[in-house]
This record gives structure tokens, C-alpha cells and sequence, in this order.
């Protein structure tokens, strides 16, 4: 569907109503002297009425309706989590100080969805219903699901003399996602700190305000990889067959099941260490972390003929390990107070292991694009796998002289089918022919290093701030322009392509000529021509202020008042060709992440506020 003007046009046939409730409920009790009890509880509900009308329309051949219909959607949500945590107290000698938790959270989630679908409707919207349907057929569809978590947890913190700090966590987590005898995870953790400026060898360094020595370590679960009855085998109806010469309704298993599957762990160990100096003017930290996740949760790829969906499994391990910093310094100049910040974060992922998986491939757009992207040992999860190019065949000479000669002497083209603008494609593996053997690494969506900086500062009543983060050397699968920019000559293009296209008099331009639908596809071939550089700079907020004096405010029983205007998104400096170059997961998968399938660029937001404080 590639007609925008018409796809908005039919935005007018189209009604949302949601009704949400939201409430929330705690208790504190201070049972004894060093003992507490807190509960919590949270719910909201959520009801979704939605209606989708298409009416009759005649575009062309290829874009019509004839028949017109009524979707009525209904959809309801609730959720409500619930902790329960008691809390103990304890010091003693002066030194020893011991906190001790106990606690339960439970969650639960449920959703409901019905639909209905009317034919020959009429346009009227004071006879749009399902109910002034012409037609007899009428096709409904129901989806529900039900998740819950419980979790108890036991939690002890003890310091001596504000040197030496112990923090140590059990855990467990029931989770629906899994079988029953998968269900329930453990997970420990333990983490240890010195406070070296206590010591009394460093009690007389004056220039220096702390110093502290952390390490940790520690188990976490994660169940959110899989669905709702995802380890069950799905049945789906629908499905006809003919039995004697007589159509039988049928089902058939459209995915299959995996009663073994558990949760999904993390394994994290961490070394730190927090300073300042000069009386707070210098406050900085680090970290230096390994991670390892086990038991990954992915669906393990099966062959085509099998006819359904692959079934989720724990098939590898992966690990992540990298360098964090952060420092922030304070200071000031004349009537100037300032500080600056800055944080980098390095991060090397790799694939460890994939158990009897093999290397694992999915699509970063549709079914068009299969295998885009590669998981295997010893590189980083989800690269993009396809081929490389070298522009395109702008001149005969070009197209003549890309050949291959083999071992008997015979000398061939390597793209036999290609023609004067055509992408050019290299034959990495020799052999003579454009084929998977010359598939390759394309790069990856996780970036070298990423971090942030702010600015602050503050001279009399004034205030001013700044704050902006950046990621480099990371790429992006710009797949909005593989239709945009399709030479295909099917849909709809970008005028910068059309004007930028090869033809015979313009054999100098770069982007492949157009062709019909039935005429050379290989110019469509995933390849790094869709692969841009992800890196920004993105000024995310800008924010000057003023606070009014406090002998004018006081007279109207004010004890505070600030009036500030703010910019968010200010500006982004990339060379990244599509809306955002923030791209993260928009398909909801692992395995395709860092594709731009038409995310929504973000708005750059002017505020004007005002703080009173009475």
C-alpha cells in the first residue's frame, strides 16, 4: 500500500476511544522499635473501543475496493502489582550497622481483544454499524492472555564503621511464561565496598574528600524475551481440507512448542571506584564490568519445510564486557557558579556460544529482505549480513570489463543479467558469480562508545543549563528508503532519487536506473547501499531561567518563584540520512534491531513555566 495522499485520506473513516483508570494504595507500619512493614499496590485498568471503516474506491487497476466493511475493535487491559517489604534496623558498638529485608512483590497482567468484521457497510456514518451490514458474512477474532509474576526476596546491608560495606540479595521469580517445572528461577546476589578515605592513613590528605573501592556480584532473570504461552504449540482454525469430495473445517499447529524452555539469566561482575577532590570541586567514577547472559531466549531456526513457526529456545550465551566513566566538576568564577559533566560508556558485545543452534538469521524489514541479519559465535549479536558493492555499472566499459576467468580459460561476466545502471556487486569469494558465497559483515547497530555532557551555571538570579549526549561508530539498516527509494518503478520514490537516477544522459549519476517489477531485481539485493553511519550529537535540552527576588515575592507569601523557557531536541548533528538517527528496536525483536523501518522523528519542544513554591 504505497499511496500516502490516500492512506491519509482514509484516516477520516477510522474513531478512537480508550477510557484508563489508574490507582495507587501504600501503608507504612512501624511495628517495634527497629522494625517496619510497608505494602503497596498499584492497578490500572484500560478499555479501547476502535472502529475501522473502508469504504468503495477505484484508484487504478492495482488500488481498489469493491467491497466495503467495519472493523469493531475491543480491547481491555489490567494490571496490578503488589509488594509487600519489612524492614529491620540495627546499630550497635557504634560501628556495626545491619539492615535486614524481607519482601514479596506479585504482578499480574491480563488482556482481552474481540473484533468483528461487517461487509458491505454503508458510507453514512449515522449507518455505520455492524448490525446495518448487507452482507451475511461477517468474520470475528478473539486474542487474550493472562501473565503473572511472583517474587520474594531476603536482602542484608551491613557496614563497619563506615569502612567496610557487605550488601547480599536472594531471590526468586515465578513466572506463567514458563512450563511449571521451568517456572521458579533463583537469583544471588553480593556486592562489597571500602571506603579507603577512612582509613587513617589518608585521614590527614586533605585534597582528597573520598575514595571508595566497590565490587560486585550478581544473578538477574529475564523472562520478557518470550510470550505469553509461547512454550505451548499454537493451534490455528480456518484451515480447510477436502475429505471425499466434502470441505472439512480443520486445524493445524502453526507453532511449535517447547516445554523446556526457562529463564533467560544474567551474570554480571563489576569493579568501581568514586573520588573527589578539592572540597567536592572534582566527583568522578568508573566502573569496569562483565557480563554474561546465558540461556538466551530467540527461536532457533528449523527448516522451511517444517510449516511453522520456529519454537522459542535457550540456545547461547553471550557476553558483554566494557568501561564506564563519569566526572563532574564544580567550581566558581567571580559571581559565576558553574559545572560541567561528562560520561562515556564502552561496551564490546560477543556471541559465546549457540548450542546446537548454528548461526541464526532474520530479516530486518519483511519477507522481502530474509537473512539480513546474522547471529554467530564471535561476533556480536544481530550484524547485517548481505552483500557489498562498488556504485554501479555507469558505462559500457565498466559493465565489459567485469569478468572472470576460469581454470580453463574461459572468460565470463560475473553479472551476466546486469545492464548499463545496475548496482555492481563484488564477488568476495572469487568464484565468478554474485551468490551467497559473497555475503558479508555489514556492520552493526551497537556503537563503539556513547555518553553525555551537561552544562550548568548560575550568575546572580539567573540560571542556565545544557544538557546533550552523543553515540558513535554505530550503523543503521535505513530501510525506509529501500521502497523510497526502489528502482523498481512500483510505488511511489523520492524526487532525490528520481533526479539522481542513471540514464542514458546521465550515465554519471550513482543510483540505480529504474526498471519494471518484472524486469532485473538484483538491483534490490540487501546490501551495504542501505547501510548508513549512525553516529550523533543531539543538543537534548537547553534551559535559562530566572528567579524573582525574594524581597518582591515575599510580599505576595511566596517562598520561592522561577520563570524559565526550555528547548528540548534543539538540534541533532548526524550524518544519517533518515528521520532519527536514535533508532533502538522498533520491530520488538533482538535480532532485527538498529533497522529503521519509519520510526517518528521527535519534535523539538519550546516551553515557557513558571515554579512557585508558597
Amino acid at each position: 500500500d504505497h499511496n500516502p495522499v490516500r492512506i491519509n485520506d482514509m484516516e477520516k473513516y477510522k474513531k478512537r476511544h480508550g477510557n484508563k483508570f489508574i490507582g495507587n494504595f501504600f501503608l507504612n507500619l512501624d511495628i517495634l522499635k527497629n522494625l517496619s512493614f510497608r505494602t503497596t499496590f498499584g492497578a490500572d485498568y484500560t478499555f479501547v473501543n476502535n472502529s475501522n471503516y473502508y469504504p468503495v474506491f477505484f484508484v487504478s487497476q492495482q488500488e481498489q475496493n469493491s467491497l466495503s466493511s467495519l472493523e469493531e475493535i475491543r480491547n481491555k487491559n489490567f494490571n496490578w502489582v503488589w509488594s509487600n517489604v519489612a524492614t529491620y534496623n540495627h546499630s550497635f558498638n557504634d560501628v556495626h550497622k545491619l539492615t535486614a529485608m524481607l519482601g514479596t512483590e506479585a504482578t499480574y497482567s491480563r488482556y482481552e481483544s474481540i473484533s468483528a468484521t461487517g461487509y458491505d457497510v454503508m458510507e453514512n456514518e449515522d449507518m455505520r454499524y455492524l448490525s446495518a451490514a448487507k452482507s451475511s458474512n461477517f468474520l470475528a477474532s478473539s486474542t487474550q492472555g493472562k501473565s503473572t509474576i511472583f517474587s520474594t526476596f531476603v536482602r542484608m546491608n551491613y557496614a563497619y564503621a563506615n569502612k567496610y560495606l557487605l550488601t547480599a540479595t536472594i531471590r526468586s521469580d515465578a513466572s506463567s511464561r514458563f512450563a511449571k517445572d521451568k517456572r521458579v528461577g533463583y537469583f544471588p546476589s553480593v556486592s562489597l565496598g571500602w571506603n579507603v578515605k577512612e582509613e587513617s592513613f589518608l585521614q590527614d590528605v586533605n585534597v582528597m574528600d573520598q575514595l571508595k573501592v566497590r565490587a560486585g556480584w550478581g544473578q538477574v532473570g529475564n523472562q520478557s524475551s518470550t510470550g505469553i504461552g509461547d512454550y505451548l504449540s499454537k493451534i490455528s482454525n480456518g484451515q480447510k481440507y477436502v475429505l471425499g469430495g466434502q470441505v472439512y473445517e480443520g486445524r493445524i499447529p502453526t507453532a511449535l512448542s517447547n516445554p523446556d524452555l526457562k529463564w533467560e539469566i544474567a551474570e554480571q561482575y563489576n569493579v568501581g571506584l568514586d573520588f573527589s577532590f578539592l572540597t567536592g570541586e572534582i566527583v568522578a567514577n568508573m566502573d569496569y564490568f562483565l557480563k554474561h547472559t546465558k540461556d538466551m531466549i530467540v527461536r532457533a531456526p528449523i527448516p522451511n519445510y517444517v510449516g511453522a513457526t520456529e519454537p522459542l529456545d535457550n540456545v547461547g550465551n553471550m557476553r558483554n564486557r566494557g568501561f564506564e566513566f563519569a566526572v563532574n566538576h564544580y567550581n566558581k568564577i567571580g559571581e559565576v557558579n558553574y559545572n560541567v559533566g561528562l560520561n562515556l560508556s564502552f561496551i564490546k558485545n560477543e556471541v559465546t556460544s549457540l548450542g546446537r543452534a548454528g548461526a541464526i538469521h532474520a530479516t530486518v524489514y519483511d519477507q522481502r529482505l530474509p537473512n539480513t541479519s546474522r547471529t554467530e559465535v564471535g561476533r556480536e549479536i544481530a550484524y547485517y549480513y548481505g552483500y557489498k558493492t562498488d556504485g554501479i555499472f555507469n558505462t559500457q566499459e565498466e559493465l565489459d570489463a567485469y569478468t572472470y576467468t576460469d581454470a580453463n580459460g574461459v572468460t565470463k561476466p560475473i553479472q551476466p543479467n546486469a545492464k548499463l545502471g545496475d548496482v555492481k556487486y563484488r564477488d568476495l569469494d572469487g568464484n565468478g558469480a554474485i551468490d551467497e558465497g559473497d555475503l558479508s559483515y555489514l556492520g552493526s547497530y551497537m556503537p563503539d562508545f556513547s555518553g553525555g555532557f551537561n552544562l550548568g551555571a548560575e550568575y546572580k538570579n539567573f540560571t542556565f543549563s545544557l544538557f546533550a549526549d552523543f553515540v558513535y561508530g554505530n550503523k543503521i539498516a535505513n530501510m525506509t528508503t529501500y521502497d523510497l527509494k526502489s528502482p523498481l518503478a512500483d510505488k511511489n520514490i523520492l524526487k532525490s532519487y528520481y533526479n539522481n537516477r542513471w540514464t542514458k544522459d546521465t550515465p554519471e549519476n550513482n543510483e540505480p536506473r529504474l526498471t519494471t517489477t518484472d524486469a532485473y531485481k538484483e538491483n534490490t539485493l540487501f546490501s551495504d547501499r542501505y547501510i548508513e553511519d549512525g553516529s550523533f550529537l543531539r543538543i537534548r535540552n537547553i534551559q535559562l531561567g530566572y528567579n524573582l527576588p525574594f524581597n518582591i515575592i515575599q510580599k505576595v507569601k511566596m517562598q520561592k518563584a522561577r520563570i524559565y523557557v526550555s528547548v528540548d531536541n534543539l538540534a541533532t548533528f548526524t550524518k544519517y540520512k533518515g528521520y532519527n538517527p536514535e533508532i533502538g528496536d522498533q520491530w520488538g525483536n533482538v535480532l532485527a534491531a538498529g533497522a529503521d523501518v519509519g520510526g517518528t522523528p521527535l519534535p523539538r519542544t519550546f516551553s515557557l513555566g513558571f515554579n512557585i513554591e508558597f
